[in-house]
């Protein structure tokens, strides 16, 4: 299985009966009182096309498609015409590893909810570069600084080279590699808070008690926050059977009218 990037017709996904969905479970003891756990991260799509189909044309771009992709086998990008810009405050990202971030949505402003976008479309990202295959942003580092020595300790203390200027702040992440020793796999290409700068000493918040840990340089990349973007987006889906049952209902002698009963599109998970 794998993705394939031909895209279900627009004019048919346009009449899409569009469906989010969240998974709860949801128990009540005798007094009434409920208990709600979230079974699901994510929210998940599905669209139902079969009211769109109303034509032999409309069918055979269908059976088309569905050919093409082989059923349920492969996925496909799907344009919901209900949700496929990103705009203004929505367009975010957050952090996956150093100097690697992924594209989402913001929905909400009190208890926001940031969905993940791995397929946009026409991007335009505030800083380095994006997938369009997985929405991830690339951004090089800011400034790097060579380390001079490690204190270890309950914090975790580098003395660089110089100072990065201008410097780290408390509650800020950097991101150390090339550090050798028994402390290395707790640095390296880690994200960690800083806890206290003072010129070039900068401390963070790991635990380095017992081990040792020599050179390597240390890494500033950009805020979260300072990564947005605006464009579209399309969804993963893949047809939710290996059927596509149709049927002509109708003739005005000139066009023949097709019914079809079902033809769900699942949202695929990346």
């Amino acid at each position: 299985m794998s993705f394939i990037a031909v895209e279900f017709p627009w004019c048919l996904a346009i009449g899409a009966v569009g469906t989010p969905e969240w998974m709860t479970s949801v128990g009540a003891n005798q007094g009434g009182f409920e208990k709600r756990n979230q079974v699901w991260e994510d929210v998940k799509y599905s669209y139902d096309v079969s009211t769109a189909v109303r034509s032999r044309e409309d069918y055979h771009m269908v059976l088309s498609h569905f050919n093409e992709v082989r059923g349920r086998l492969n996925s496909f990008p799907f344009k919901d015409f209900l949700d496929f810009e990103v705009s203004g405050t929505e367009g975010v990202a957050y952090y996956v590893s150093p100097g690697v971030y992924q594209l989402a949505k913001k929905y909400g402003s009190i208890d926001p909810y940031l969905r993940k976008i791995s397929r946009p479309s026409g991007a335009t990202v505030s800083m380095g570069t994006v997938d369009a295959n997985t929405g991830l942003v690339t951004v090089a580092a800011d400034q790097t600084k060579g380390i001079t020595t490690h204190t270890v300790g309950a914090t975790h203390l580098f003395d660089l080279a110089t100072a990065f200027s201008p410097n780290v702040l408390v509650g800020q992440y950097v991101y150390p590699t090339g550090v050798t020793g028994t402390a290395a796999s707790l640095l390296n290409g880690q994200r960690l808070l800083v806890t206290a700068v003072a010129s070039d000493l900068v401390t963070v918040a790991v635990n380095t008690t017992g081990l040792t840990a020599t050179g390597g340089s240390l890494r500033m990349f950009p805020a979260t926050a300072e990564i947005t973007w605006t464009g579209e987006f399309r969804v993963p889906v893949r047809y939710g059977a290996d059927r596509l049952a149709g049927q002509v209902v109708n003739s005005n002698g000139h066009e023949l009218f097709v019914q079809v009963s079902s033809i769900i599109l699942n949202e695929v998970r990346e």
